[in-house]
């Protein structure tokens, strides 16, 4: 039995049976705080309203109740100012509960989306063409070629009518650009061509009279029977000459051939006169040999060197007079060459008198 006071007065009462339990309450847990251990169905207040904890957990700054979803709220605060503003915007305040999800997202590059707001203006133009920006994109690596080149790009912009013009002779320019090292050569000789170019007529002439030159020196009756050229009259005197010189002149020489081109080194004189001269003249000439090719030559007596080191071209023979080569009776004559690639087939000669 039990006493119950209704009414002020004490009645006692007989419990025949008990109910069934109500639903579990909430756990007051007063003022929230960071560092608190907080189970579910514990109650706290926070910034003039109560929320219930749904979670268990230690709090911290981070999850405080209205900015954690370990929260939910009980009755909103007493704040009547603030509830009247919130109910200003409830339409606005919807529109955003619907994207929630994309408001976390945003929240969560805070920083960026403050760094983008600064270049609003920026933002407004790039977006204003953004179809040229994703034909650039499409051509990203030839714009970063581009950009290594602006310093020639500025340069070739600055002359765009000159460019604008060998562009309408593009034919021309490809030729051009494929003689690049003559035109390189004719620009570094200039001078020399335009004293040429006051010089065409007899330029013109000029095949006619090397002809008839080459004729003169070395070929056949160049002007018609009983004529003779040059060559025809060294030919005739050549053996008379040699008759004669060989009573007074000592000659030292050397052919020397190879169709894959002459090494370097020293080659022997083809005879040994065996008496005292004095050799005054010396000859050389590449008989074979690619153009532009030359060959150094020292004169070599008795072991030691007597003359050179000199050289000659191909196309242009080297001939010398006065010199004073002493060569004895017992001494042998060798010369010391040194050719360049392509140098096949040379000529030496010395010659000079007999001495005492």
């Amino acid at each position: 039995m039990s006493k119950v006071v209704v009414n002020n007065t004490t009645r006692t009462v007989t419990v025949a049976s008990t109910g069934k339990p109500g639903p579990v309450g909430l756990t007051w847990r007063g003022e929230w705080a960071e560092g608190v251990e907080y189970q579910a169905r514990d109650a706290v207040y926070h910034d003039g309203s109560s929320y219930r904890c749904v979670e268990a957990h230690t709090s911290t700054e981070g999850d405080e109740p209205g900015a954690s979803g370990k929260w939910t709220l009980l009755a909103l605060g007493s704040d009547v100012d603030g509830v009247a503003e919130v109910a200003a915007i409830r339409d606005e305040i919807a529109t955003v509960a619907g994207i929630k999800t994309e408001v976390e997202t945003v929240a969560a590059i805070g920083g960026d989306v403050s760094a983008v707001s600064a270049i609003k203006d920026d933002v407004s133009a790039v977006a204003a063409i953004k179809d040229d920006i994703a034909d650039v994109a499409g051509i990203k690596d030839d714009v970063s070629d581009v950009a290594a080149i602006k310093e020639a790009i500025s340069t070739v912009a600055a002359r765009d009518a000159d460019v604008a013009t060998v562009a309408a002779r593009d034919e021309d320019v490809g030729t051009v650009a494929g003689i690049a090292t003559h035109v390189t050569a004719v620009a570094n000789n200039e001078a020399d061509i335009s004293i040429v170019a006051n010089k065409i007529p007899e330029i013109e002439a000029a095949p006619q009279a090397a002809t008839a030159a080459q004729a003169w020196a070395e070929g056949t009756q160049p002007g018609g029977p009983g004529t003779k050229s040059a060559k025809e009259h060294a030919q005739d005197a050549g053996a008379s000459a040699s008759v004669a010189a060989a009573a007074t002149l000592i000659s030292y020489g050397v052919a020397i051939y190879n169709e894959t081109g002459i090494e370097a080194g020293g080659y022997y004189a083809e005879r040994m006169a065996h008496v005292n001269s004095e050799q005054g003249y010396l000859y050389v000439e590449i008989i074979d040999g690619d153009p532009g090719s030359e060959a150094s030559i020292v004169v070599i007596v008795g072991g030691d060197a007597a003359y050179g080191p000199t050289s000659v071209e191909q196309g242009t023979p080297l001939s010398l007079s006065s010199l004073a080569i002493a060569v004895g009776d017992i001494d042998d004559v060798a010369f010391m060459l040194t050719p360049s690639e392509g140098v096949r087939e040379i000529f030496i000669k010395t010659y000079g008198a007999v001495t005492a």
